[in-house]
């Protein structure tokens, strides 16, 4: 129960905005969701009725989502993944009293022979429900992804982290930001050492006059991670860690449990089983 409480709770990457934009788009999949797969069983329907109700279900589809991202507050710059399965949800909820709405008119207005039969009510069926939220699910998380891919390169390309071309890898600048105000840190790339996740908080540990420090930032680990991408040296080994690959020394254990070394750590970097054989295979390139 835990943990499925701490997955609801996890923050993650979410922008729906353009809204009106994004909008069209669902319009426009689900136009081509229903022209190739069918799933509300309108092929046999003749034309122009089959285009008619085509344009019609989209339009739900559509209207769903936009109904639902504007009563869940689109403008939120922080969501956890409960938030998104209630968007989710809830669009699948306004798409479907939609196709509701539609059966209802054509039925009471058809004519032999018959465009729609069965029941107003099939699309709260159980198995219709649940396609409907499958199709939501799908669209949404396809244009949700391709919003971070866009992200991250909008990272890369607009000088967050400011790459001076002449300078080498070592000498990057990371600029690490806290959500409050003045909590900031802006470090060469060789002098970050790692990062750890500490509840709402990251604790960035780096070299300092030839010392080890470290600042506490307010802010989730997805986040401090986005901070670093133009840097090659950073590596996410763990959800809890980030490390900074030119200070591994080893990675020590095997795949169901192993930790990496840094210079100037004592304390031994847990590894995630996934993670593994990429980061040994770095580790021992980077000693070559």
């Amino acid at each position: 129960m835990k943990a499925l409480k701490r997955l609801a709770q996890q923050e993650i990457f979410f922008y729906p905005r353009p809204l009106w934009r994004n909008t069209l788009w669902v319009f426009l999949a689900v136009m081509a969701i229903i022209l190739f797969l069918n799933p509300h069983k309108i092929k046999s329907v003749e034309q122009p009725n089959r285009v008619l109700l085509m344009l019609g279900f989209a339009l739900v589809y559509a209207l769903g989502y936009l109904i639902a991202h504007a009563l869940l507050g689109r403008n939120k710059k922080q969501w956890m993944r409960l938030e998104f399965i209630g968007v989710l949800s809830l669009s699948a909820v306004f798409t479907a009293m939609g196709i509701v709405a539609i059966r209802t008119f054509v039925m009471h207005y058809q004519t032999p022979p018959e465009i729609i039969s069965g029941s107003p009510w099939t699309p709260f069926q159980p198995w219709r429900l649940f396609s409907i939220c499958a199709i939501h699910s799908g669209i949404q998380t396809a244009m949700n992804y391709s919003s971070y891919l866009l992200f991250l390169r909008k990272m890369l390309t607009s000088g967050q982290n400011e790459i001076d071309s002449n300078k080498n890898r070592h000498q990057v600048n990371i600029h690490f930001k806290g959500k409050n105000k003045n909590e900031a840190l802006t470090l060469e790339a060789s002098r970050f050492l790692y990062a750890s996740s500490e509840g709402h908080y990251v604790n960035i540990h780096f070299i300092d006059e030839g010392q080890t420090k470290s600042k506490l930032l307010r802010n989730s680990m997805k986040n401090i991670q986005l901070q670093t991408v133009a840097s090659s040296t950073v590596y996410r080994c763990h959800n809890s860690y980030l490390i900074n690959l030119l200070h591994a020394k080893a990675i020590k254990g095997n795949s169901n449990k192993s930790v990496v070394v840094l210079n100037h750590v004592t304390e031994n970097i847990p590894v995630s089983p996934s993670k593994f054989v990429s980061l040994k295979r770095l580790v021992i390139n980077k000693g070559q």
